[in-house]
This record gives C-alpha cells, sequence and structure tokens, in this order.
C-alpha cells in the first residue's frame, strides 16, 4: 500500500524522535500537470483517475476564453468535481490534496461526503482510497475576473510505488515540502488525514533521505 508523507505524508512514524520541517526554496507550482481553471456557474468534472499524469490544479481564477462580467455584485462561482470512477486497483491507494497559491481574499472549499474543508494555507492532506467510489466536490466564489495571487489545490493520485514528479521516493513512501513559512503550530494543524509530518530518528537516517 503506497503511503503518503507529508514532510509531510505518512511512512516514518515507526522512527520517531527527531522531527524536522524541510521547505522548499522553489515553487512547486511549475511542476503540475494538467490545469484547470472556473467556468462560471458551470461545474467541471474531473476523472482523476483517467487523466495521464493523474496531477491536476484547480485554480480561481475565469478560463481565459471566458466573457463573464465578474464583480463583487455578481461574483463568479467556481465548481469542480473529482472522482475516480475510472480507478483500477489490487490495493488501497493514495490521494493528496495540497493548497498551492493561497488568497485570503477569496474562501475555496472542498467537500467529501458531509465533510466540508478550507483550502487554508500550507494544507496538504491525505485521502486513502479503497474503491472508485472517491467523490470531492471543490467550490470557491471570488469577486475579480483574474485576481492578484488566485488560490489553488492540487490533487494527485499517488500510483503503486509511484509518486508524483516532484515527490521524492523513500522507503516505501512519499515525501514532498512545504514552501510555506508558517508557525510549527499552524503547519501541523494544516496536516489532515493520512499525511503525517516526516520524523527520523538519526543523523544517519536523516543522511540517507538527503541522498535519495
Amino acid at each position: 500500500m503506497q503511503k503518503l508523507m507529508a514532510t509531510r505524508i505518512k511512512m516514518c512514524e515507526r522512527f520517531g524522535e527527531i522531527l524536522i520541517i524541510i521547505f522548499c526554496v522553489a515553487s512547486i507550482l511549475s511542476a503540475y500537470a494538467g490545469s484547470h481553471y472556473c467556468y462560471n456557474s458551470r461545474t467541471d468534472e474531473i476523472d482523476i483517475a483517467k487523466r495521464h499524469q493523474k496531477d491536476e490544479t484547480l485554480t480561481a481564477e475565469l478560463e481565459p476564453s471566458s466573457t463573464a462580467r465578474v464583480s463583487p455584485r455578481t461574483p463568479a462561482n467556481c465548481q469542480w468535481e473529482i472522482s475516480c470512477f475510472g480507478l483500477r486497483q489490487n490495493a488501497p491507494m493514495q490521494m493528496a490534496l495540497i493548497a498551492g497559491r493561497y488568497n485570503s481574499n477569496i474562501a475555496m472549499h472542498y467537500q467529501m461526503g458531509e465533510h466540508q474543508y478550507d483550502v487554508s494555507n500550507g494544507l496538504m492532506h491525505g485521502i486513502t482510497l479503497f474503491d472508485d467510489s472517491c467523490i470531492i466536490k471543490v467550490s470557491a466564489s471570488m469577486s475579480s475576473k483574474h485576481p492578484p495571487e488566485p488560490p489553488s489545490l492540487r490533487v494527485v493520485l499517488l500510483q503503486s510505488n509511484i509518486c508524483a514528479r516532484d515527490f521524492l521516493y523513500f522507503q516505501g513512501g512519499c515525501y514532498t515540502a512545504s514552501g510555506i513559512r508558517q508557525s510549527f503550530k499552524d503547519f501541523s494543524s494544516s496536516i489532515l488525514g493520512s499525511a503525517q509530518l516526516a520524523s527520523f530518528s538519526s543523523k544517519a537516517e536523516i543522511s540517507s533521505f538527503i541522498e535519495a
């Protein structure tokens, strides 16, 4: 079973003692495989299992060809629906939801079943998939057609023994790093589901991780 880590995502719980946080210097946004902009008042349906890279980014910005008029009085209503109906698996798999750009003036949310979550700064949410019944509904409302720093949510399906292109595979787990500066408390609270902070029990183990 693929396990999601969070330099942040899950696998090193057995090591236990030395907890470290790794920050990326470079932005990971440029490595995203598929971009999905906002179609005002229309739901963009995405079966991630049928996408080639299985790595999609939802951005709260109107798609370039849109002629919709957006203002504080008539905000754009963005909606996406992520499914995995085309998923074929022999064992549980992991999906990662990662906040990209963040804009505190634009609320972006996602819903799974009866639970709703905010796309908050530094979000890393690991989800274990046992079958192809996953449905994630994402929404955002914005009063500008092309807002500065529009918020985004990256959705990645991690396949068996394969991590996303900017993740690191190490000892059976997928690792990624955050480029966002946060307090330890805020950083920890932004990690949800099966995602976990990476931990190491020795300097030798840290060195092996860095060399990987």
